[in-house]
């Protein structure tokens, strides 16, 4: 496992096992909240950064958690 703080789209590629036009277009239309994309207007391009905790979080399913929990709450409320 790498220790970086941010990972590559190109590693979040390998482990979604995904195109990266479909990693950069869910980043960048925020369907895919694994990180952020930075438009850099002098290079006409995006940067990318993706927190691995996030990532990881987001493919555990354990970001889903506080919701699911929530719903289970408000689903038995009397």
């Amino acid at each position: 496992m790498n220790d970086t703080a941010t990972m590559t789209v190109k590693e979040a590629v390998q482990r979604l096992n995904v195109g990266p036009q479909k990693i950069r277009t869910g980043i960048i239309s925020g369907s895919l909240p694994i990180g952020s994309a930075i438009y850099e207007e002098k290079r006409d391009c995006y940067s990318f950064i993706i927190p691995r905790k996030r990532f990881d979080a987001w493919e555990s399913g354990e970001d889903l958690k506080p919701i699911i929990n929530l719903s289970r709450e408000l689903l038995h409320a009397e």
